[in-house]
């Protein structure tokens, strides 16, 4: 399974922006505490990255029967 919370380094300042994937793939945007930047999805990729989550989630599980 996918962790839910994870960190990501900020594009404007490599601070650390923790997210939540599911709120980020479900619309959620997220700030640095460093410089305020603020990540998301853009709207019209939200759908895509969702199907590839749940791909690459279904490729996880199939490694981990072997």
């Amino acid at each position: 399974m996918i962790a839910v919370n994870q960190t990501v380094p900020c594009p404007r300042c490599m601070g650390t922006i923790e997210i939540n994937v599911h709120e980020l793939i479900n619309g959620g945007k997220f700030t640095c505490q460093t410089c305020s930047s603020v990540i998301a999805i853009a709207t019209e990729r939200k759908e895509i990255v969702g199907e590839s989550m749940a791909k690459f989630q279904e490729l996880k599980d199939l490694k981990n029967k072997k």
